[in-house]
């Protein structure tokens, strides 16, 4: 019986890099104040960092084929839509964590 060490990337040809989860989100907008409040400032968020004006005039330069510099700014519009997004939510989002006060009792049980 003859044993033979092969690594993965000579098998299939290259390094498979490992999977990439996204973080799980706790943002409720099922309730309606959480939904509002969310819009209002992602709609804040978004004006105050011009990203309306900008996304007006990519539209309006836009022609077919994309050219790279426009590219670029579609790409540099969606990370600010996201980092808008992300300020929303965390002004949105309320974390209660560690509620339980500590107790002499719960902790002999655990």
């Amino acid at each position: 019986m003859v044993w033979v060490d092969i690594l993965k990337c000579l098998l299939v040809g290259y390094n498979i890099p490992n999977p990439v989860h996204q973080g799980a989100r706790r943002l409720k907008l099922r309730d309606p104040r959480v939904f509002d409040r969310y819009q209002i400032l992602l709609h804040a968020s978004a004006i105050n960092r011009k990203t309306y004006e900008r996304m007006d005039l990519v539209h309006r330069r836009t022609i077919s084929p994309l050219s790279q510099p426009l590219a670029e700014e579609y790409k540099a519009i969606d990370k600010e839509i996201y980092l808008n997004m992300d300020f929303a939510e965390n002004k949105c989002r309320k974390l209660h964590m560690g509620g339980v006060s500590f107790s002499p009792a719960y902790k002999a049980a655990t």
